[in-house]
C-alpha cells in the first residue's frame, strides 16, 4: 500500500490504463486485493465504471476472476456504482452472467440481492438460463432470491433488453 500511497499523495491518474485499457481498479479486483480495491475506491477520482478494451467494468473483472475475496469486494463497490450492477461487455456478457458461469455462488447472490438480472441475453442471445452447468441447483436459489417482480410496462420493446416485440418475440419481462 505504501506505493499506492504514494501514487496518491503526489496525484498520479488513478485512471491511467495498461495496454488492454484496465485501469488500477480492474486489477486490484481481478487479483482479490480488497484493501487496494477500497483504498483506490476512496479517491474520488477513481471511475469505478471504466470500461477496458473489452467493454469489461471492474464489476466485469470480479465476476470473470472470482476470488474468496470477491463478495467484500463487491460490497466495497457498491456504494460508488449509482446502482449500475447490469452493465454488458463488449461481447453483451453481464457480470451476474460471468459470475453464473464460473460459478460464483456467493458473488452471484451478492449481484441477485442488489439488482442482477439473471436473463440479460448476451450478443450471442445466451443468458444465465442457458449455461450448460452439471446441475440447476444454483439457479434455482438465485430464483428465489429476486426480491421482488419488475412491473409489466406497455411498451414496443423491453425495458430490460430492448428487444422489439412483435409476432416470434412476446412481451416479456424479468
Amino acid at each position: 500500500m505504501g506505493i499506492l500511497d504514494a501514487l496518491m499523495k503526489h496525484k498520479a491518474d488513478m485512471n491511467a490504463m495498461d495496454d488492454q485499457g484496465s485501469t488500477a481498479l480492474h486489477a486490484a479486483v481481478r487479483a482479490g486485493h480488497t484493501d487496494v480495491v477500497r483504498k483506490l475506491l476512496s479517491h474520488p477520482a477513481v471511475r469505478p465504471d471504466a470500461a477496458n478494451a473489452q467493454g469489461e467494468t471492474p464489476l466485469h473483472a470480479l465476476a470473470r476472476y472470482p476470488k474468496e475475496s470477491s463478495v467484500a469486494i463487491l460490497e466495497a463497490l457498491f456504494p460508488r456504482l449509482g446502482g449500475e450492477i447490469n452493465p454488458q461487455d463488449e461481447q453483451g456478457g453481464t457480470p451476474l452472467y460471468h459470475a453464473y458461469c464460473n460459478g460464483s455462488a456467493a458473488l452471484c447472490r451478492g449481484l441477485v440481492m442488489n439488482g442482477g438480472h439473471l436473463g440479460i441475453p448476451n450478443k450471442q442471445g445466451g443468458s444465465c438460463f442457458d449455461v450448460q452447468v452439471p446441475s440447476k441447483a444454483l439457479l434455482h436459489r438465485l430464483l428465489g432470491m429476486i426480491p421482488r417482480e419488475l412491473p409489466w410496462v406497455d411498451a414496443p420493446n423491453c425495458q430490460v433488453c430492448d428487444h422489439k416485440f412483435g409476432v416470434s418475440t412476446r412481451k416479456h419481462h424479468w
